[in-house]
């Protein structure tokens, strides 16, 4: 039998899975591999992986070819979003391979269709975010200047970049349900859409819920969750402490170029706080926890922290921003809060529900979640593009 080969572009090493971007590589990069795909992976990095992290991706791959990847100045002249133009290696790197497919992971690895040693029939996008909505998205979440104007400069080169891709590509796999439907609503591409879930492989969780722990796991280098935490560390967090002494607030995440010393004097005068940094294993997390929050403000696509809260069986209290795209039903599977009030009441509402009633609630989100088998959906969705 000859194998499909295909190749996944990624703008980083997808593992360990920090963050919501390298679950959602890794876990379909493991899915191909069990549908029976050869899969070879090419990325950018700024610092070479560790070997145990190589390794782990090793397993799961046939072939890893690594580039670097750095930012210029002058870059944010060019007409291409400087996300794209840092990944500029990816045209350089010498590819032996011929592939049935390449998927690229968002807009910033195109760079690699313009390899010269390139051979691919099928381009596959994957829409992890509106990226031009979510780089403004993101200059609304920062104060910072110089980061609001790169922000806003790269989301005005997005809107004109990623058409030119979308027309270039075989198929689009949007993340989000909402960003499918709106564009296949208004768009004359609405053919090639297709709607690819996050991988939802793990098995569902069962948790206790016991205590008054909340739980809030998300990149601390990015400014729109840095956003969500301060927001709720303004407006509810206090409250909370008022109404239940023994509750903790819990922050958890990677910190890419941020340090942990300038996060831990910001935080420094809250009480009934504690930050995790870089974990490499979350179950601990989640298992100490009554409740996820995820009060996010800004930001486009899925929101993986509210699925993975979801998956390791905690009850979810978000904003619409963080449960947009996923079709969760509110009171159902999750209890929706998108003011301070809000927020407080649903945060006392599971503190003092019984267990059994919060736990059904998770159960129904869990269900949705896992009603259809991501290994299924994704090799149907491939057979189909090899025809």
């Amino acid at each position: 039998m000859q194998y499909k080969r295909i190749l996944v572009a990624v703008g980083f090493f997808p593992y360990p899975c920090y963050f919501g971007g390298a679950f959602d590589v890794f876990g379909r990069i493991e899915a191909l591999k069990k549908a029976g795909y050869a899969i070879d992976l090419v990325c950018t990095c700024k610092e070479y992986p560790a070997k145990a992290d190589i390794a782990v991706m090793q397993s799961v791959t046939d072939n890893i070819y690594i580039a670097g990847r750095k930012n210029r100045l002058i870059d944010l002249i060019r007409p291409i979003p400087l996300q794209v133009a840092s990944r500029g290696e990816l045209k350089n790197i010498k590819l032996d391979k011929t592939y049935d497919l390449v998927i690229l992971e968002s807009e910033s690895t195109a760079p690699v269709l313009e390899n010269k040693t390139l051979k691919a029939s099928k381009i596959v996008l994957r829409v992890h975010n509106n990226e031009s909505k979510y780089f403004f998205q993101l200059g609304n979440s920062t104060s910072n200047i110089f980061k609001k104007f790169y922000y806003y400069l790269d989301g005005l080169k997005f809107k004109i970049y990623s058409k030119k891709l979308f027309l270039k590509s075989d198929r689009l796999w949007f993340i989000s349900r909402d960003e499918k439907k709106d564009f296949a609503s208004n768009n004359k591409l609405a053919e090639k859409s297709f709607h690819m879930p996050a991988p939802s492989g793990q098995i569902p969780v069962k948790q206790d819920l016991g205590g008054k722990n909340v739980l809030f796991i998300g990149s601390l280098f990015m400014p729109n969750n840095i956003n969500a935490i301060d927001w709720y560390l303004e407006n509810v967090h206090e409250r909370i402490v008022n109404g239940f002494p023994d509750y903790t607030f819990i922050i958890a995440g990677s910190t890419g170029d941020v340090k942990k010393e300038d996060l831990i004097k910001k935080y420094q005068n809250f009480t009934n706080l504690k930050i995790r940094f870089n974990v490499p294993d979350l179950r601990a997390l989640y298992s100490d926890a009554a409740v996820f929050v995820n009060p996010m403000q800004y930001g486009t696509g899925v929101k993986l922290k509210s699925l993975n809260a979801i998956m390791n069986g905690l009850p979810l209290i978000s904003t619409r921003v963080g449960t947009e795209g996923i079709g969760l039903i509110d009171k159902e599977m999750f209890f929706r809060a998108d003011t301070a009030e809000e927020f407080y009441n649903a945060i006392n509402n599971v503190f003092t529900s019984s267990k059994e009633d919060i736990a059904q609630v998770v159960q129904k989100a869990q269900d949705f979640i896992t009603a259809d088998d991501y290994i299924t959906i994704l090799k149907k969705e491939t057979d189909d593009l090899f025809r």
